[in-house]
């Protein structure tokens, strides 16, 4: 989900309709991978 929603294809809404999620999740999700993926990836 987190790939999707860096992908932009969708909107917050969308995707949180889709996955039956609310939106604030998703941008929490968004903003803890966008801080840790860099040490993730290493």
């Amino acid at each position: 989900m987190v790939l999707e929603v860096l992908r932009e294809w969708h909107s917050l809404a969308e995707l949180a309709q889709k996955y039956e999620i609310h939106p604030t999740q998703i941008s929490t999700w968004k903003h803890d991978f966008l801080d840790w993926c860099e040490q993730v990836f290493e």
